[in-house]
């Protein structure tokens, strides 16, 4: 609970500084709810990570956080290029062979109830997938946002200590 209180503090003192990224100026005040590359990428400079795009069009990018951990952020819900209303934040664990079954249940269902801001499921790969999903119908505040995508890099942090 520590580190998500840290997250938040981060991206609240964030909030009170505008940052510049890729051109888009970073305001925690402005309601968005259409997310477009520039504003994704203001966002996540804000909490000193960095992007690797993963597709042409730029809808998918690979974070690498502060916190030494990586997750592939894609806009959803997209009427456009600039116009998407939904982020989906994926982060991908492979567990160890001689992890227990038992252990790595333990894990998922834990998760659930420490981590409430992200999901967790298993792929068919057998790959853990931490989850979270970002609506933005109606809106929220670059600084909301800023707090979510934040508060998932913590939270791929707490389920590798699992």
């Amino acid at each position: 609970m520590k580190t998500i209180a840290t997250a938040l503090v981060l991206a609240a003192a964030s909030a009170g500084s505008p940052t510049q990224a890729q051109g888009a100026p970073f305001d925690g005040a402005k309601v968005i709810d259409s997310l477009d590359e520039a504003t994704l990428q203001a966002s996540i400079a804000v909490l000193g990570a960095t992007t690797t795009p993963l597709d042409e069009e730029e809808n998918t990018i690979r974070i690498a956080y502060p916190n030494g951990m990586r997750g592939v952020a894609r806009r959803m819900a997209c009427e456009g290029p600039e116009t998407c209303r939904g982020l989906i934040l994926l982060g991908y664990f492979t567990p160890p062979k001689d992890l227990p079954e038992e252990r790595a249940q333990d894990a998922l269902s834990r998760f659930g109830f420490e981590q409430v801001i992200s999901s967790v499921v298993v792929n068919q790969e057998g790959e853990h997938v931490v989850k979270t999903y970002v609506m933005l119908d109606g809106g929220v505040t670059q600084a909301n946002l800023v707090n979510w995508i934040g508060l998932f890099g913590e939270s791929l942090a707490a389920y590798q200590q699992m």
